[in-house]
């Protein structure tokens, strides 16, 4: 037990028959913060010490990284065979695969105002921990990658067995452990009928440009020679700048966030040969943070978030007045509504999609029914509202809805 909890059992002074007078009630509650406090301050020290201790193991680590991949590995040698009909001269390019080199991709988004094109810089970071320093070589990045191997995988019937039910009460120690492991799994099989071992690996990514197209990769080759060094960090190589046309739209839902959101949508960008990244967003000249480009999803239009936006005021306000509570035939009915309103204060218009939600029951006990929509689109499958309009610079826009719920009294339903 540490001082922290025994200063705390022991802060309960005096008995039942005898008191402490004043002088000694506030010499032990001055004794027991003094401590408390020194306590406080000591735990406070030791942490700046962990953290500073902390940081210098970073560093450390990442000079022993730096070290590793200077020190000398083993060589290796390439032999070529030769195979001519007559004597002539002749140079030979020889293409090898080694590991511990590869690149993933990363994006800088800069839209520099609403109306204005999207500019996509593709970038690269190349790491080369092969042993052998890149100097002002020829770099092509390509998206194919010869560790995954190049077969397709091929379905096998996949079968369900039924468990058969024992009486616990006649399986003896023996019988029953035989019971579980025994058990037959619903699993795929091999060709050879063994159940099929499953293993966690990590993620692989496989990246594609835009220059050179193959049957089944792409490539884009750097036009300047580029000096990569064997130390195991990542570095940045421009590959390809994109200007990309796009509308600008923001989106609200008051309900969980009171701020505005700016988005830029685009489409086309799939002639891009673009893979899903990692990307720094930068909006009038500012960075707003990092987002991430999906790309792999089968959908048109690519959403790039530009952040928040301090020139869209919304609020979302409970409407007092209607909620009414009725009891009749044993069940109670609530009627529930809200205001929403929304302010552009921007000197430009905007166009807004706002969401917002009513609840949905699971039980037959509890009835759900939307009264006022306010001109919003309805899914009644998912209880969402959405509002799509432009507003004008300066204008303000008012919406609404209102929804009833109506359930037992003695069932208590959380209604908002």
């Amino acid at each position: 037990m540490n001082e922290e909890q025994l200063l705390l059992k022991n802060s309960t002074v005096g008995g039942q028959q005898n008191g402490l007078t004043a002088a000694q009630l506030m010499a032990v509650n001055d004794y027991i913060r003094e401590r408390m406090k020194a306590m406080k301050v000591g735990w406070l020290t030791q942490e700046e010490k962990k953290q500073t201790i902390g940081q210098q193991a970073d560093k450390l680590r990442q000079q022993l990284g730096t070290l590793q991949a200077q020190a000398p590995r083993p060589t290796s040698e390439v032999v070529v065979e030769i195979s001519s009909e007559a004597e002539v001269s002749a140079s030979f390019t020889i293409n090898y695969f080694v590991g511990n080199a590869g690149w993933i991709p990363a994006y800088d988004v800069r839209a520099k105002g609403v109306g204005q094109p999207i500019e996509l810089l593709m970038k690269a970071q190349v790491m080369n921990n092969t042993g052998e320093d890149w100097n002002k070589v020829d770099l092509s990045l390509s998206s194919g990658n010869p560790t995954l191997g190049g077969v397709m995988p091929t379905l096998n019937p996949w079968t369900l067995y039924v468990v058969q039910q024992y009486q616990l009460e006649s399986i003896s120690t023996r019988q029953r452990s035989r019971r579980y492991d025994d058990m037959p799994m619903a699993a795929p099989s091999t060709a050879n009928g063994e159940a099929l071992k499953l293993e966690e690996r990590d993620a692989e990514t496989t990246v594609w440009n835009t220059v050179a197209t193959r049957t089944t990769t792409v490539e884009f080759i750097i036009e300047v020679p580029f000096t990569i060094p064997s130390d195991a960090i990542a570095h940045t190589v421009g590959v390809k700048t994109h200007s990309i046309p796009a509308t600008f739209k923001h989106f609200a839902t008051p309900k969980l966030d009171r701020d505005a959101f700016l988005y830029a949508r685009t489409t086309g960008w799939e002639d891009l040969n673009l893979l899903s990244g990692e990307a720094n967003v930068f909006f009038e000249g500012t960075f707003v943070g990092q987002s991430y480009l999906q790309l792999d999803v089968p959908k048109d239009t690519l959403d790039i978030s530009l952040g928040r936006d301090k020139g869209v005021v919304v609020e979302r306000v409970k409407r007092k007045s209607t909620n009414e509570k009725a009891i009749i035939g044993g069940k109670r009915t609530l009627l529930i509504g809200w205001d929403l309103t929304v302010r552009n204060t921007k000197g430009t218009a905007i166009d807004l999609e706002v969401r917002d939600q009513f609840p949905l029951s699971p039980q037959s006990e509890v009835e759900v029914k939307l009264e006022e929509n306010g001109g919003a689109e309805v899914d009644q499958q998912k209880g969402f509202l959405t509002w799509n309009f432009r507003l004008e610079p300066k204008a303000t826009k008012k919406l609404g809805f209102s929804y009833t719920v109506k359930h037992p009294k003695d069932l208590p339903v959380v209604v908002e």
